[in-house]
């Protein structure tokens, strides 16, 4: 059993949701009834509605939704109701349970579990599915119980997927392998692969053909299957055309690899599980960085390797040829990493200056033959030139354009005190005009005072100044 938990702000959308959940398919080419099951608790369902009426799915699923608003307003009145009133978890069996379980029986593992996660008298509704090889129930519960409480747990698909685990071996159902919320006690059952999302499965059915996602895993599997060396791992990689984009810092550390396969698809290795992600490579490839920093170098400075993000939960790949850095490179280390870029490639339009290039795997000394390189620099006399001394031309731009901002800012600074220090001047100012007859000495007739009240002289009153 798996669940995947929707959440329902408003009544226009639920209602477009339970309209989707009572429309009955029409039959046609042999396909199952879609609609085989529906139940509800406090909720007053309608008659099924007919596939050759169009608008009795629309009354229906009004009558419904309507029903859960109403429900708040009866037990909350005066208070305000929840930010999300109704919970929606699509809860899917296996399709070996799919074929044993009868569509009655699958409503009361449903129920149990709700019962379990969200205990109290609430709105159910729960229709149960059975188009696909895997059935499935669209539950709707209502967020707010019959007292009135509000249930809005922190993290709480760790209490569905451990309800879930908790049926699966009352009722002998298929157990799921991988589990987030049992990953704690035990480290087997932790989630090493990601799953395709949504849009992926939904252009896998429209094409018929297996997600771009689900086949970069299988063949990174296959090639990390017998721990290979990192050489042979590279290997393998360009048997199978699959493109690796190395992340690289300025320090010559590698972060992250993104791997583009044959078709032009490209995902993070982080994207696509724990096991494809550098630090588990590196590690099972036994990864050295004085040692295969040539192949990292030729991974870097490969043809048609910028890429930019894209809404696939990975990258998407850009011109052929442009070779200013992987995926989730950092900018300014890239910059020094590899070729120079040309004043267009600023995303702002501007020229940006250019860093000194860095070249992996050559040393510049028998003592530096471990090192990942050396970073030239242009020597000269500082008394002269300092800008040239340091750095050459970039690093006397650099220099000035930090004089700059450092003189604007405390320009700003200083105009901000002085006008702190107006304002607190214009205060006193009006402070000294209100003291006055609201606060002269008063001599009562029956007391001896040895000092005379004076009259205030508002002409001789001096207001405080202030000054840097």
């Amino acid at each position: 059993m798996i669940v995947k938990v929707l959440r329902f702000q408003t009544i226009a959308r639920f209602r477009r949701y339970v309209r989707y959940c009572i429309s009955p398919k029409e039959h046609g080419g042999g396909e199952p009834e879609r609609l085989l099951h529906c139940e509800g608790d406090s909720v007053v369902l309608p008659v099924s509605p007919s596939p050759a009426d169009p608008s009795a799915s629309v009354v229906s699923a009004k009558l419904i939704s309507e029903q859960f608003w109403d429900w708040i307003r009866a037990t909350r009145p005066g208070k305000p109701s929840p930010k999300y009133p109704i919970v929606a978890p699509i809860v899917t069996f296996h399709p070996d349970d799919h074929h044993k379980l009868t569509p009655a029986l699958e409503a009361e593992i449903i129920r149990e579990l709700i019962a379990r996660v969200m205990p109290g008298r609430r709105q159910v509704f729960l229709p149960i599915h059975g188009d696909t090889d895997h059935g499935h129930g669209h539950p709707s519960v209502g967020a707010v119980d019959a007292e009135g409480r509000i249930w809005n747990p922190r993290f709480d698909y760790r209490l569905w997927e451990q309800g879930c685990e908790d049926l699966e071996i009352e009722y002998g159902l298929t157990r799921v392998r991988q589990r987030k919320a049992c990953a704690k006690t035990d480290r087997a059952r932790e989630v090493m692969r990601s799953s395709p999302k949504s849009s992926e499965l939904q252009a896998a059915i429209r094409t018929r053909t297996a997600p771009p996602r689900l086949r970069l895993q299988e063949q990174l599997a296959g090639i990390l299957r017998d721990s290979p060396g990192f050489p042979v791992f590279a290997e393998r990689l360009a048997a199978l055309q699959i493109r690796a984009v190395p992340n690289v810092a300025g320090t010559g550390r590698v972060s992250g690899l993104t791997f583009i396969d044959a078709a032009g698809e490209a995902y993070k290795g982080s994207s696509l599980g724990k096991t494809f992600a550098f630090a588990a490579v590196a590690r099972i490839t036994n990864y050295d960085q004085d040692q295969h920093s040539p192949i990292i170098s030729r991974w870097l400075h490969q043809p048609g390797d910028r890429l930019s993000y894209s809404s696939n939960g990975g990258a998407a790949s850009g011109a052929p040829g442009d070779q200013t850095g992987g995926i989730g490179a950092h900018r300014p280390a890239m910059e020094g990493l590899g070729p120079p870029r040309s004043p267009e490639s600023s995303p702002l339009g501007r020229e940006c200056p250019v860093g000194p290039r860095i070249e992996l795997g050559r040393p510049t000394s028998p003592t530096a033959a471990g090192d990942m390189g050396t970073l030239a620099q242009t020597t000269g006399d500082i008394r002269q030139n300092p800008g040239e001394a340091v750095g050459g031309s970039q690093r006397s731009s650099q220099a000035s354009r930090f004089e700059f901002l450092a003189k604007q800012w405390a320009d700003l600074a200083r105009r901000s005190i002085s006008q702190v220090c107006e304002t607190l001047a214009a205060v006193a100012r009006v402070a000294s005009r209100m003291i006055g007859p609201a606060h002269r000495q008063v001599k009562r007739p029956d007391a001896h005072s040895r000092m005379k009240a004076r009259p205030y002289d508002s002409a001789a009153a001096t207001s405080p100044h202030f000054q840097l």
